[in-house]
């Protein structure tokens, strides 16, 4: 029996979101607040105190450490690799294209983010190797994406699993947390095709960035790749 292909339209409510995080903390622009978007915050809000209060830190803890450590890298490639295009696969709600080209005028932005496939169209480009050929056609370039880790406690998992599973109904996609540790994400990305792969831990940043620190290992990681 065949199986119906995985309808991923209805993710688009992570991407306001998100968009709400970024805007709540001052990261975005107002045209990118959405009605819909601070909606979900406040809905989120009880969730977000809870996972906050058991494991010390939660989904805008990630999301603002990661977010701001791209940015980061990013300034930084820049600057010091003489890097002129940055492409943002999949950027939702980002406001990252409206503040590069506030602080980098020179700097070609291209923001990608097409119906029901931009996620999913850059992960089977990644896994085909396909990427990481491209990239190497134009040296210095630099493949920069995040990954939510799996929880090593087996109550915190099971239960990560199981929201998982129930986000992928609600919004017909497919949610699921890859690694678990960074040599395994490493291995992953350069199986992928890429010549290194450079795993940043938010903790790393404690201090030089402005991110909101985790009580204990934080969930997210930013990857560097380059060809």
């Amino acid at each position: 029996m065949s199986r119906k292909p995985t309808d991923s339209s209805g993710i688009s409510f992570t991407a306001l979101y998100t968009g709400a995080v970024w805007h709540r903390y001052g990261l975005s622009d107002n045209i990118l607040a959405t009605e819909q978007g601070r909606w979900l915050y406040h809905l989120m809000t009880p969730f977000e105190s809870a996972s906050k209060a058991i494991i010390g830190g939660n989904i805008r803890t990630f999301l603002l450490q990661r977010h701001l450590i791209m940015d980061h890298l990013i300034d930084q490639a820049i600057h010091d690799t003489g890097t002129t295009q940055v492409l943002e696969i999949a950027c939702g709600m980002s406001p990252r294209g409206l503040r590069l080209r506030q602080q980098h005028p020179l700097v070609h932005m291209v923001e990608a983010d097409l119906p029901d496939m931009a996620g999913r169209k850059a992960m089977r480009l990644l896994a085909a190797g396909r990427l990481a050929k491209v990239m190497a056609q134009r040296p210095g370039s630099l493949y920069l994406t995040e990954s939510y880790y799996r929880p090593r406690q087996p109550l915190l998992n099971g239960t990560l699993k199981a929201l998982g599973a129930l986000l992928g109904t609600a919004t017909r996609s497919q949610v699921s947390f890859h690694f678990q540790t960074d040599d395994e994400a490493q291995r992953h990305f350069l199986a992928c095709g890429f010549d290194s792969a450079t795993v940043h831990d938010p903790r790393a940043w404690y201090g030089t960035l402005p991110i909101p620190e985790s009580r204990g290992e934080p969930m997210v990681r930013v990857i560097a790749c380059s060809s």
